[in-house]
């Protein structure tokens, strides 16, 4: 393999992990603060809020981005995979649709909390 080639697959396996990672954040996160609530009691609603609110400030600004990056990734493919089946279908994701649902979880985590919590 290439140089150009190991340097590509590395991109896209240090943003995969990352947002692998950040997945796996997203159910903790959801979970944990409402359990952290019901262990600290109703006056640190508020703080357990603001907290969730910073949070899933934090997930949005790095899912996105990662998202664009793949996205990025994926368009700049060198000519010696871009024909590859598995480059086709990379290149072909719905990169949109992935940020969008990425937002839609994250403002409803938002959401569910401050139902929960305020």
């Amino acid at each position: 393999m290439s140089g150009l080639i190991d340097h590509y697959v590395s991109l896209i396996d240090d943003q995969v992990q990352f947002l692998s990672r950040g997945l796996i954040g997203l159910p903790l996160w959801a979970g944990l603060i409402p359990l952290a609530s019901g262990a600290l009691g109703a006056e640190a609603g508020v703080g357990l809020f603001v907290t969730s609110a910073s949070v899933g400030v934090f997930f949005l600004i790095t899912l996105f981005t990662t998202i664009g990056r793949l996205a990025k990734i994926a368009d700049s493919q060198p000519d010696e995979i871009a024909e590859l089946p598995t480059s086709k279908f990379f290149k072909s994701q719905p990169w949109a649709a992935f940020a969008f649902v990425t937002a839609a979880v994250n403002i409803g985590i938002i959401v569910g909390h401050g139902l929960i919590l305020l």
